[in-house]
């Protein structure tokens, strides 16, 4: 009799396994197919977004957003639920120009504010150029999502005035 209680309690526990075994293989493969329904679409939110601020968002052939914004024109990378944003060429000088502090002016102003100031080796006439560039999340669940893109895209004139404020400044120094 004991042997009968023994087997059936060890049945019991295997069966109970193997259903525990097959709850969670439910629950991951659950889980897997709702986490790719959950891919954001934040293509196509950035450019629901701009056109609610009254932009007209173009798609190039990468795939990547190119909109006017204020008078300038930014290229907006977007990957998963991030964007990356630049807006590039707004500031030229002559790479020999040594009376410009520009690259003191570019950390500081980098050490201080958000989107990040970027500078390109000389072009074949001896100019050197400044960029932007700004990435940050972008996901539906975020308040006031238009007013947020606006303040990110915003950034991006702040950190003109404060280049070239902090240019200014080392340029008097």
């Amino acid at each position: 009799m004991e042997e009968e209680t023994v087997c059936a309690v060890a049945l019991s526990n295997m069966n109970e396994s193997t259903e525990q075994e097959n709850k969670q293989q439910h629950i991951m493969e659950t889980t897997n197919d709702n986490h790719e329904m959950e891919q954001p679409d934040t293509l196509g939110l950035i450019k629901q977004t701009l056109k609610n601020m009254g932009c007209q968002p173009e798609i190039d052939e990468e795939e990547n957003v190119i909109v006017k914004y204020q008078g300038e024109t930014f290229q907006m990378m977007v990957g998963g639920k991030f964007v990356l944003v630049w807006d590039t060429f707004w500031f030229t000088v002559q790479s020999d120009h040594s009376d410009m502090p520009i690259i003191e002016a570019i950390n500081v102003t980098n050490f201080r504010f958000g989107p990040t100031l970027v500078i390109s080796a000389p072009d074949k006439e001896g100019n050197v150029h400044i960029h932007s560039r700004r990435d940050f999340l972008f996901h539906s669940a975020i308040p006031d999502i238009t007013d947020y893109l606006q303040f990110m895209l915003n950034s991006f004139f702040e950190v003109k005035q404060r280049f070239q404020d902090n240019l200014r400044k080392l340029k008097i120094d």
